[in-house]
């Protein structure tokens, strides 16, 4: 009996270090996808706007980087 009440007490600790564990691997999915997410439109916006003012001036930046290239 007293053997195995430390054994429990080890496998209760070790699934709330699993769930710990879990909840704290889908936070920091979360967060990545959120900062992925933001960091996309953020550049999609940049790039339209970009090619919007570049287009009446009649230059591009990838014409430019190409042609450096």
């Amino acid at each position: 009996m007293l053997n195995s009440i430390p054994v429990s007490i080890c496998i209760g600790i070790g699934q709330v270090a699993v769930v710990l564990v879990a909840v704290v691997v889908v936070v920091v999915v979360v967060v990545v996808v959120v900062v992925v997410v933001v960091v996309v439109v953020v550049v999609v916006e940049v790039v339209v706007t970009e090619n919007s003012y570049r287009s009446r001036s009649n230059s591009s930046s990838i014409r430019s980087i190409m042609n450096f290239l």
